[in-house]
């Protein structure tokens, strides 16, 4: 079992906002798998993730300012990594998504299971 666990706080202090957002979001990429984070320009960058891999399951959780993800065919493509994830809402705000034509919602503390092997919005 592999835990990934790191937060914007951690990174260095001397970057600016979008700067520690993009190591934020290579650090993901190579951690987990890959996938297009948007931030916001109105409130400071902030995010914390932990992601622990059984076998071909994510377990994930996630807080933060981030305002959009999206999980391309490129990006499937980029990492090939398949499998699932199962994301549960750690933040105060209400994620909302399409995957193979289903939309999903998740409220602080729930979660939902997502495919990495298809396309996400």
């Amino acid at each position: 079992m592999k835990k990934n666990v790191f937060s914007s706080v951690d990174l260095p202090p001397h970057l600016d906002d979008r700067a520690r957002f993009a190591l934020w979001q290579d650090i993901h990429v190579a951690e987990i798998w890959s996938v297009e984070y948007a931030i916001s320009g109105y409130v400071p960058f902030q995010a914390d993730i932990e992601a622990t891999a059984i076998r071909p399951l994510v377990l994930g959780r996630m807080a933060g300012t981030i305002r959009h993800a999206s999980r391309k065919t490129r990006n499937i493509a980029d990492d090939g990594r398949d499998g699932y994830l199962l994301l549960v809402n750690d933040g105060d705000t209400r994620l909302s998504g399409v995957q193979a034509g289903r939309d999903y919602g998740i409220g602080r503390g729930e979660g939902a299971l997502v495919s990495a092997s298809e396309a996400l919005e």
